[in-house]
């Protein structure tokens, strides 16, 4: 990273959050469920999903390298309040676009699911989300 600046304290912020069901026959995805409120219904002509993919987006100054990293932690439960996964990373840098991406996989088994990030830089709070996604395998 050439000409990278670099910051003790992070000036960092979440992101628009992806998430997407994985189709296990086709190894398609689906569309976009991160601002889709309702049921997502599993089994599709597209085939049939157990799993999801999160991707976990941190917005800042392009190309910034940070001596004291924020963190990312997520977490992704089942309707049960079950710790389906759960993880921390420190952003040790920013990328060219102004972004950088962790991304993860659940295994939802057909049914809801609740994911949690939240961003921490300098040991301060610096964004949170939360989206609830209803997935279900049967036919409302």
């Amino acid at each position: 990273m050439a000409g990278a600046s670099v910051a003790g304290a992070a000036e960092v912020s979440l992101g628009k959050p992806h998430v997407f069901l994985i189709f296990e026959d086709s190894g398609g995805l689906s569309n976009e469920l991160a601002t889709v409120e309702g049921p997502v219904l599993a089994m599709t002509d597209k085939g049939r999903s157990l799993q999801m993919v999160v991707d976990v987006i941190v917005d800042g100054e392009p190309d910034a390298l940070f001596f004291d990293p924020p963190r990312v932690e997520v977490t992704a439960r089942g309707d049960r309040g079950d710790v389906l996964f759960q993880k921390t990373w420190p952003i040790g840098s920013i990328g060219d676009y102004g972004t950088t991406m962790r991304s993860f996989i659940v295994d939802h088994d057909c049914r809801p699911v609740t994911v949690e990030a939240r961003l921490t830089a300098g040991g301060a709070d610096a964004g949170r989300w939360e989206k609830r996604v209803a997935i279900s395998c049967e036919a409302p």
